[in-house]
């Protein structure tokens, strides 16, 4: 009997103490103080949300048709790692700042063939050079351009599109008509040409 009883005793502290385990907060050794449990459950959870951090070395990658200076992404780097940036969200920024650049760019161009397209119009549609003799007063300008226009200058008005705007071609129209006006016509006699002194002021004596 008395074994039966020690077993049901035994039984019961076993239950109880399950029971204890369960609900009964954990304490501490040297305290014997309630365990902060759920500032130990958020740490953990901070530590294993945390960001791998800045890498060695940031691989980045510019996205295709985007052409960026080395030297002017460089400058981003320490930034980045100021930001504790790991090389993924790094490159997302990347990304964005080359897919805005390229937009900007497109826009610009198109802006720019628009701006050409309507100098072109308007130099045809000109009363002074325009119309029915816009080829030929356009013969006149790129002549003179030919002759007296540098490398330089042919680069800048391609480059920019100001060959097409409107008063520089007028200008150039007029310089090219005045230079085709100031050239002389060779006759086919054998007489000798005329010093240019004597072109200008007739009445010199040789």
């Amino acid at each position: 009997m008395t074994d039966v009883a020690n077993t049901g005793a035994t039984d019961t502290a076993t239950q109880s103490g399950a029971t204890t385990e369960s609900t009964a907060p954990a304490t501490t050794l040297l305290t014997g103080g309630e365990a902060d449990t759920t500032a130990t459950t958020a740490q953990t959870t901070k530590v294993d949300d945390a960001p791998a951090g800045v890498p060695e070395k940031y691989d980045l990658k510019l996205p295709d048709g985007i052409a960026l200076d080395p030297e002017q992404m460089a400058k981003y780097e320490p930034l980045f790692r100021e930001a504790n940036l790991t090389n993924e969200a790094a490159q997302k920024l990347v990304d964005q700042f080359a897919n805005d650049t390229k937009a900007q760019v497109e826009a610009s161009n198109a802006a720019l063939v628009k701006q050409h397209d309507e100098w072109v119009d308007a130099c045809k549609a000109d009363t002074e050079f325009g119309g029915q003799k816009f080829d030929e007063n356009i013969k006149h300008a790129q002549s003179f351009i030919a002759r007296y226009g540098t490398p330089e200058l042919k680069q800048f008005l391609n480059t920019t599109g100001a060959g097409s705007h409107p008063e520089l071609v007028r200008a150039f129209v007029r310089a090219g008509k005045s230079m085709a006006e100031d050239t002389i016509v060779q006759g086919k006699t054998e007489a000798p040409a005329k010093s240019p002194a004597l072109q200008i002021f007739p009445s010199m004596k040789k």
